[in-house]
């Protein structure tokens, strides 16, 4: 079973809204189909998305990677290949490498902390 708008406590106006605009799935679930792709790359290592505002869109995908040792890819190449395997408003409008991903003791992504943690935001 997949997680609804309703699931998140989205209004219905709202959620229709969001289905005219293409977005079909709430962010969350979004997250992984993205990061499923970003990590597809042969030159990636890990890979975590989180959403940030976006003055236009309400939302953008920001994507934190580390790279495999001696890669050299760059963020318009991995957003180019993004943009092959996903739809338009899904790839990331801003990647950031990064050395590690935070993560706590049992391995989980923390992506609360990736903005906070790696940016110092």
């Amino acid at each position: 079973m997949s997680t609804t708008f309703a699931d998140l406590g989205v209004s219905p106006a709202v959620a229709r809204a969001l289905h005219k605009r293409g977005i079909e799935q709430p962010f969350p679930v979004q997250q992984l189909v993205i990061e499923d792709v970003l990590a597809g790359h042969p030159d990636v290592a890990e890979v975590g998305v989180i959403g940030v505002p976006h003055p236009h869109t309400g939302e953008a995908v920001k994507a934190f990677v580390v790279l495999e040792p001696g890669a050299t890819l760059d963020e318009d190449a991995l957003v180019d290949y993004a943009r092959d395997h996903l739809a338009r408003y899904k790839c990331p409008s801003k990647v950031l490498f990064v050395d590690q991903l935070p993560r706590n003791a049992s391995g989980k992504l923390l992506r609360r902390s990736l903005e906070t943690d790696l940016l110092g935001a």
